[in-house]
């Protein structure tokens, strides 16, 4: 793998580090500049939010109200696929906990990135978090 792929991986890898961090202390402002300007957000029920503000000021809402308590724990990247010099697609599983809807329960989800680079930084230009569905029988 060229040195700059090894580079851009570690800058991945910290960026998912960062959205960890920035949704378990509830700094939605960090969160939202975690993606890019014209960045696009899929929530687990489907709803499309377009652009940093509109991510911004939805999680803002949510952390207010049953998000407040949450942290997300056990993230893993699963896979990173580079498919340009400055775009990657990026599979991320994690669990969640504090979700006042689901009082203690774990939620577990699967992200899929669209990553890319804006103003010199590795963003989020597009997520979407699946809920992953219990085994049936």
């Amino acid at each position: 793998m060229p040195k700059s792929n090894d580079e851009a991986r570690l800058q991945i890898f910290l960026l998912v580090g960062r959205f960890q961090t920035a949704w378990n202390s509830h700094d939605m402002r960090a969160y939202a500049d975690l993606h890019c300007e014209n960045a696009s957000w899929v929530t687990w029920r489907g709803q499309l939010y377009r652009g940093r503000q509109e991510i911004y000021e939805r999680h803002v809402e949510a952390h207010a109200t049953f998000f407040r308590s949450s942290t997300m724990q056990n993230v893993v990247i699963e896979a990173i696929e580079f498919i340009g010099s400055d775009a990657a697609i990026g599979h991320v599983t994690s669990e969640m906990i504090g979700d006042e809807r689901f009082p203690g329960s774990t939620r577990k989800s699967r992200y899929i990135f669209a990553f890319s680079q804006e103003s010199g930084r590795w963003r989020i230009r597009t997520g979407q978090n699946t809920p992953i569905a219990e085994a049936n029988g």
